[in-house]
This record gives structure tokens, sequence and C-alpha cells, in this order.
């Protein structure tokens, strides 16, 4: 019997399976900006992401021939899943996260795998011979695992999950040449995938679907983790590309499951009948399960925790249970895509055999699991191991080094901006980060040496210049810190912490009457304590006593137990008299 190549109609197929990133882009754009990128991802993980959970779910439990088959897995993994994932939620643990996100990378490509070999059957000739089904068999797994493996940002996430969990070093050297074999493979076989296409078609027996599904597939998976500047908008993208084709195929198979009155239930019976009306109450359901996400942020304490195990497990479920209840090799999954069910085969693996291959999956979970529960890695430790993995990652060196720095490790992370520095000379705001931790280091030269390469290729770095300014004074160069700090006010006239450093600097300078004003003019911005300290000494220094007890006691009350303060108004009450004497001033004390 002849078959038509499509699974739906030309028209439906295309917009549900092969074209949808041609839709979903626009869609996209139009909802970040209307809203934003967090509402975005937002919405995408609600309806899309755990709400196409509910489908799977409903064939497990609904369909009768199917759960008689594997009634023990459809009991136990409930059960296994549900209480690993309390657990988890209540200890916080990673090691669950990253079991989830390997596992849902593996479920979008076998998703994709199986679109493709739909297509590859339903061809007059057919791509189906084994040498054909192992292509597209390596075509999703080498272009899939290498848009994570091969692309510098989700192989930084996917490695600070598994170090987040426990996980022990990965030498960078050993990373590099898995990155450099993963492309030799990936080169090779896709030259053989094209080789076979191009065969095909010039003998004219290809499937353009198929081919055209399986480079759409890949390219908007490159687009979600490769090439979109924010990696979470590229990965709802594609999930909404993922979402739109598994909604569909349930539909399309559970609605011929009911035509065939293959032993379905009567809610399944109901639900997938020939009815437009009924297919807005499918989605509806699917949106109605996905919305629990949306507690989710709301929800504290324990009532959190229970949401986000019951949406972990959902999620884990519909992993588990698609990669056995659609199998295209079994000859009832066949028969109700309507594929030739003759070359099919019964998929009942024994329990032991299927035990096996929980307990691969297990076990490294569970020793991650043991030693994330006992070692509790910090954020800076973590980022130092993604440092020795990916020692050319920018991004990994400039993190662990702002988080040593928090911990008080300069020297450390002065090392690791330095390696920054040379992957990218151009990246001025991590020189500048560099200048800033040199000088808490007590090298200014070093630091000013910085802040000149951030402003030949930046002129109007503020920051930059605000830094040199301060650079030049400590070293007494006192016109050209004036130089720098005026330059930043022509760039930016309302700045205070610039109108406040011009005043010290012409206070050094004894330029008094000026600094007064410079530190009046910071005052009336942003009325600070350090400020009217430096004014107060000024005011010493001009015979202007009153006043200057006057700013000391205000800085006192903007900043209690503010030391310098309290001693310099000491001094200047032993005198008793305002006209007895004058207290020298604090003026090289002045915090610039």
């Amino acid at each position: 019997m002849s078959r038509s190549r499509w699974i739906f109609d030309a028209p439906r197929d295309l917009t549900l399976f092969v074209a949808t990133p041609v839709l979903i882009l626009p869609l996209a754009f139009l909802i970040c900006a209307a809203g934003s990128d967090e509402l975005f991802v937002l919405l995408v993980a609600a309806f899309g992401q755990v709400g196409h959970n509910l489908p799977g779910l409903i064939r497990a439990y609904g369909d009768r021939d199917l759960f008689r088959r594997f009634r023990g897995r459809f009991i136990l993994a409930p059960l296994l899943l549900g209480t690993a994932c309390v657990f988890a939620a209540f200890q916080n643990l990673n090691v669950l996260v990253l079991a989830g996100v390997s596992w849902a990378i593996w479920h979008a490509l076998m998703q994709t795998y199986g679109f493709v070999r739909i297509y590859a059957s339903r061809g007059e000739a057919g791509s189906s011979s084994s040498l054909d089904a192992w292509l597209d068999f390596a075509m999703c797994v080498l272009w899939f695992g290498g848009a994570i493996l091969l692309n510098e940002r989700p192989l930084l996430l996917m490695l600070g999950r598994w170090y987040s969990s426990g996980g022990f070093v990965i030498p960078g050297p050993l990373v590099e040449s898995l990155q450099a074999v993963w492309r030799v493979a990936l080169i090779g076989v896709s030259v053989a995938w094209l080789g076979r296409a191009l065969l095909a078609f010039s003998q004219k027996r290809g499937e353009p679907v198929r081919v055209g599904l399986m480079l759409t597939s890949i390219a908007f998976y490159w687009n979600a983790y490769a090439w979109t500047s924010n990696l979470l908008v590229g990965a709802a993208m594609f999930e909404i590309f993922h979402d739109v084709q598994y909604l569909a195929i349930v539909w399309m198979f559970n609605r011929r499951r009911v035509e065939q009155q293959a032993g379905v239930s009567r809610f399944i019976a109901f639900l997938f009948r020939r009815s437009g009306a009924l297919v807005g109450c499918y989605v509806s359901l699917c949106f109605a399960f996905g919305s629990l996400k949306f507690f989710e942020g709301v929800a504290t304490g324990a009532t959190r925790n229970i949401l986000i195990a019951f949406l972990a497990t959902s999620g884990l479920l519909h992993f588990y249970y698609d990669g056995f209840i659609w199998k295209i090799r079994d000859a009832s999954t066949r028969r109700s895509l309507d594929l030739d069910a003759s070359k099919g085969i019964s998929l009942n693996v024994p329990a032991a055999f299927h035990a096996m291959k929980w307990a691969a999956f297990l076990l490294p979970v569970l020793w991650l699991a043991n030693i994330e529960l006992r070692t509790r890695p910090d954020e800076a430790s973590r980022w130092l191991q993604l440092t020795q993995s990916m020692p050319d990652s920018r991004a990994a060196l400039v993190e662990a080094a702002r988080l040593l720095a928090e911990k008080g490790d300069d020297s450390k992370a002065c090392l690791l901006l330095h390696r920054a520095v040379m992957l990218a000379p151009d990246d001025l705001k991590t020189r500048l980060t560099l200048a800033r931790l040199l000088l808490r280091q007590g090298r200014p030269g070093n630091a000013l040496s910085q802040c000149q390469h951030v402003l030949s290729g930046e002129p109007s770095n503020s920051d930059a210049r605000l830094l040199a300014s301060r650079l030049l004074a400590e070293a007494g160069q006192l016109g050209g810190a004036e130089i720098q700090l005026r330059l930043v006010l022509d760039l930016e006239p309302e700045r205070t912490d610039a109108i406040a450093n011009l005043g010290i600097v012409l206070a050094l300078q004894n330029r008094n009457q000026e600094a007064v004003d410079q530190f009046k003019a910071a005052i009336a911005r942003q009325d600070e304590a350090e400020t009217h300290f430096n004014l107060a000494n000024v005011l010493v220094e001009l015979d202007r006593t009153d006043d200057a007890r006057a700013h000391y006691e205000t800085a006192l009350r903007l900043r209690p137990r503010y030391k310098k303060a309290e001693a310099a108004l000491a001094r200047l009450n032993a005198l008793h008299a305002p006209q007895a004497g004058r207290p020298p001033g604090d003026r090289n004390s002045a915090r610039r």
C-alpha cells in the first residue's frame, strides 16, 4: 500500500514539524520586546516545558494495552523518582538538576531522531537501511552534543553543574582532546550523511522532508546554544519547537489509536476524537498543567519544595517514559503512526536488562549525591575548577577572580585576571577590574598602566579616568589628577564622586576655597559623611572652626563611630574656644 510521505499533510507537517523555527523566531522577538527575556523564558518553561509533560503521562496511564505491557515500570518509576526528587528538593541538591539537564539533551536529540526515522520510513524508496539509520542517529548525537561540548557558554553551565554536584576536576587537556575528537567525528559523519542524501536525490529516491527536518532541527539547536546572545532565551525558543512537535505527534497518535479501537481508556477515547473543540481542550489541559510552574515562584518553605519535587518528577517521568513508549521499531507504535507494522518487532526488554540500564544511570547520580552532601562545594571553588577544565575561558577566569576578590584573595584573583587580559587584550572592563585589584594589592604603578590601556581604547571611560586620577594623586602628580577629574566632569557633570575627589585634589594643592566649593557641590548632590569630614578639614585650614565643627558633627550623625571624625572633633574641642588655636587638619587621611 502506498503511503503519503507526510504525517498529516504538507502544510501542517511543514508548520508543526519542519519549518516551525521560521514562526518561532519572530514570536520570541515580539514577546521579548513587549515584556522581557525573563518573562519569555518563564512562559515557555510553564506552558511549554512543564505543560508538554502531560500528554506522555496521559498515554502511559490511559492506554490500556501500553499499561499492561509496562505495568511494573509505570508503578515503580513514579515512586522511585518522586522520592529522589523530594529528597533533592529539601536538601537543595544540584546532582538531580545535572541529571535532568543531561537527560533533557538526550531527550531532545532522540525526538529529532524519531521524527527523522518516521519520515525515512514514509518515503517511497525509504532511507531505512541500517546504514542510514545509523548515520541519522550519529548526526543527532554529534550535532546536539556538539552544541554543548564545542561552545563555551553551555559547556560552562554543564561543567558548573558537575562541579556543584561534587564531581572531580576534568583536566583542560582532556576536555580539549575530547573536543578535537568530537569535531573530527562530527565532520566525518556529516560528510557521509550528506553524501548519502545527495546520492539518494541523484537517484530520485531522496526524502526532502527528512533532510529538511534534520537540517532545521540542528540549525535551530545551535542557534539556541551557540548563536543567541541570551542562552536562556535560545534554549526557550528550541523548547517551543520541541513542544509543538511533541503535542502534535501525540495528538495524531492517540487519535489513530482511538480510531483503531486499540484498547484505550474512556478518557483518551473522549479527548482524542475528531473535534476542533477537543483540540483546544487538549492544549488547554497542557497549559493548565504547565501553570503549576507559576506557583513555584510564589510558594515558600516546604510547599515550594514539594512543588519543585512534583514538577521535577513529572519531567523525569516524561524523559523516562518517552524512551520506550514511542519506539519506532515497535510494531504497535508503527501501526498507530500509519507505518508498515510488518517491519516492526515487539520490544519487551527483560526486566534484568532494564534494571542494568537503570543502574548505569542511578549509580553515578547516587555517588555524586553522596559527595555533594558531604562536601557542599562553594561558588569560588566551583569557578576555580572551571578555570582548570577551560583555561582559555575568559568568562570563567573573570568570574573566578571576582569571587576570590570578594573573599580577599586578591593575589590569586590578579593572576586569573592577567590570564583573562592576555586572552582578550581588548577587554577593557576586565583591565579596569584588574587595575582596581592591583591598587588594593599596593601596586599603583601596575594599576595605572592598566588604566592607561583602558583609556587608550576608550577615552570616554570615566571610571578609568576616576581611578587614574586617584593613582596620579597618590603618586604626587596632582596636576595630572586634576586634569583627569575635570575630564570626568566634562563627560558626567553630575558625578558626585568626581566632584568630591576634585575637592580633595584642590585641597592638597592648598587651593582651599576652590576645594570648599567642590565639597559643597558634592554634598548638595549626595549627603555623605566622608565629604563632610573632608570639608571640615579644609574649613579648619581656613580658620573657620565653627563651620568645621558643624560638619564634623554632621559626619558623625551620618556615620556613627566614624573614628577619623571623632578624633578630629576631639582635637578641635580640646582647644575650648574656636579662636584659641587651630588643629593641623587631616587632609592627607581623606579617603579618595
